[in-house]
């Protein structure tokens, strides 16, 4: 239909309308819209895929970033690696710097999130905490009915296979 295979002369030629101006209205906005109306459904399709696309390229960037990091340390010398690796390192924020570099990487630290707090407590208001406690109240009570509605229907699963087994156990007692 969007290439033009419609035969408009079987239907408005070869036969007699009784209403031809009707006929051929709806026959060209259905040739007008059907076409915009695919093209549509063709894109949405393609783009909820992208949606699983997306999610599975951060997986492999994240497979293939661990594998080079992997590679590298590998192709390191032994000196090197023995100087310069460490198994843990633990961040230790309330305990005082003894070098010139710990004291300068702590205030970086420091200055960094002293940064972004006050960006967070700039961009959030009383009104957006209260919206956001009240969703989350009501998110927890629909998933507490969930559950209730679980529970009872695991109860019904239990009478069932009881009455099953009971009935099981008389029959193998009769025969």
């Amino acid at each position: 239909m969007t290439i033009g295979e419609v035969e408009y002369t079987k239907f408005f030629v070869d036969q007699p309308l009784d209403n031809p101006n009707l006929a051929q209205a709806v026959f060209a906005s259905f040739c007008l819209i059907l076409p915009i109306v695919l093209m549509n459904l063709m894109i949405g399709l393609a783009v909820g895929d992208i949606d699983s696309i997306q999610k599975n390229a951060e997986l492999k960037r994240l497979a293939v970033q661990v594998q080079s990091i992997y590679e590298f340390e590998e192709k390191l010398p032994s000196v090197l690696l023995r100087r310069f690796y460490q198994r843990s390192y633990v961040y230790k924020p309330n305990r005082k710097a003894e070098s010139f570099w710990d004291r300068l990487r702590c205030r970086v630290n420091d200055q960094l999130f002293a940064m972004t707090d006050k960006h967070f407590e700039a961009t959030s208001s009383l009104e957006d905490w209260a919206r956001m406690t009240e969703s989350l109240g009501i998110k927890m009570q629909k998933q507490e009915e969930r559950v209730q509605v679980l529970m009872a229907e695991v109860k019904q699963q239990k009478d069932v296979l009881n009455k099953m087994l009971n009935r099981v156990a008389t029959s193998n007692i009769n025969t």
